[in-house]
């Protein structure tokens, strides 16, 4: 008898790599006709928990296999060759410094 182990898959859109949901399922196929079915004119992939696990609007890189984390504030900018997120100030002096995203700067900690 084959065993089938349940796997959390995320739904990327294929238009711009964005994980549009995250579902349980055995078959990886069956999840794709699904979808097909109820949004016929987009594609998607189906990225297996293989590759680590992608949340809502995570964007999955393809081509690295690897997902790119949550931008953790809308004034950082995404480096490509690090594969970090960068404050537009460059980074703090040591790990006593937090980001004040109002100001766009580093403050100390108290």
């Amino acid at each position: 008898m084959e065993h089938l182990h349940q796997c959390a898959h995320a739904i990327v859109r294929t238009e711009d790599n964005v994980v549009v949901n995250v579902v349980n399922s055995v078959h990886e196929s069956e999840l794709l006709d699904a979808l097909n079915a109820v949004h016929p004119d987009e594609t998607y992939v189906v990225c297996c928990c293989d590759h680590g696990m992608g949340g809502i609007d995570q964007i999955w890189h393809p081509n690295k296999k690897k997902w790119q984390p949550y931008q953790p504030f809308s004034s950082w900018s995404w480096n490509e060759e690090t594969w970090k997120w960068e404050s537009p100030v460059g980074n703090p002096p040591n790990d006593t410094w937090t980001w004040n995203e109002e100001q766009l700067e580093w403050v100390q900690r108290l």
